[in-house]
């Protein structure tokens, strides 16, 4: 058994490392004092990202390497120089700012989509206009306390967030899709102790290839010591209404 020795200490946040898989290969970056450290899965260091102050949240997109990093009140966006490299680099993409609170928390989803968590939750798509990246803002919700964490499913279709002890995990779930807005509406998962970390779980790719389905399975953790697998489904019911309604639980 080999150890390898990582330079920096990682900062103290929730979401101070993230692991990726994008074009075949394993990415791992850390947040480290003002800097986000880059490795690859041999552990050897692809870049060092240098930043204006000390970063709480880093996330890689797999689906085009793009690198979400949290810095105070705003988010910084790093894509890749090239699509295909054997040893890619990252260069300054563009910045989202929704207001002045510190940014705790963030996640990809698909299509360029990103939920940020800060006083608000705020729900952003990254637009690709003449040459340019452009963040859109499509949702936010002024929340009750500062988000101690959030995360998006694979497909985009369901958030879910929480603050620092809560007791339950809130889910936001998409119910329509807009150029300029989104609605989402709100489910609360109840827990008998403050939670600790959640986390969806990652759909198969071969399996998603063949059957198109992604996984809405959320996993969580609380201070009683006991994972809860909770799964989001679809019932189709018949009211006295003619046309059939969709709803989930």
């Amino acid at each position: 058994m080999s150890l390898s020795f990582l330079p920096g200490r990682p900062n103290d946040t929730q979401q101070s490392t993230c692991q990726a898989r994008w074009h075949e290969q394993t990415i791992f970056s850390y947040c480290s004092g003002n800097n986000v450290i880059v490795f690859s899965n041999e552990f050897s260091r692809l870049q060092t990202i240098y930043l204006e102050s000390d970063s709480a949240a880093v996330d890689i997109n797999p689906e085009n390497g793009f690198i979400a990093i949290a810095v105070s009140d705003y988010v910084s966006i790093y894509k890749p120089i090239h699509e295909i490299m054997k040893k890619p680099k990252w260069i300054f993409c563009c910045k989202i700012f929704h207001d002045d609170s510190a940014v705790n928390s963030l996640s990809w989803g698909s299509s360029n989509e990103i939920i940020v968590g800060s006083n608000y939750l705020s729900f952003w798509k990254l637009l690709y206009e003449f040459g340019v990246f452009k963040p859109v803002l499509l949702w936010n919700k002024r929340q009750p306390k500062p988000v101690y964490l959030c995360k998006i499913s694979e497909d985009s279709e369901l958030i879910a967030s929480m603050g620092k002890y809560d007791h339950m995990i809130k889910l936001w779930k998409r119910i329509s899709i807009s150029d300029e807005q989104d609605i989402f509406n709100l489910t609360l998962l109840p827990h008998p102790a403050p939670v600790s970390s959640f986390r969806w779980k990652k759909t198969d790719p071969a399996s998603q290839k063949d059957s198109g389905d992604v996984s809405q399975v959320i996993y969580t953790l609380c201070q009683d010591n006991r994972l809860r697998i909770w799964s989001c489904y679809c019932l189709l019911y018949t009211s006295p209404s003619p046309r059939d309604t969709e709803r989930c639980r």
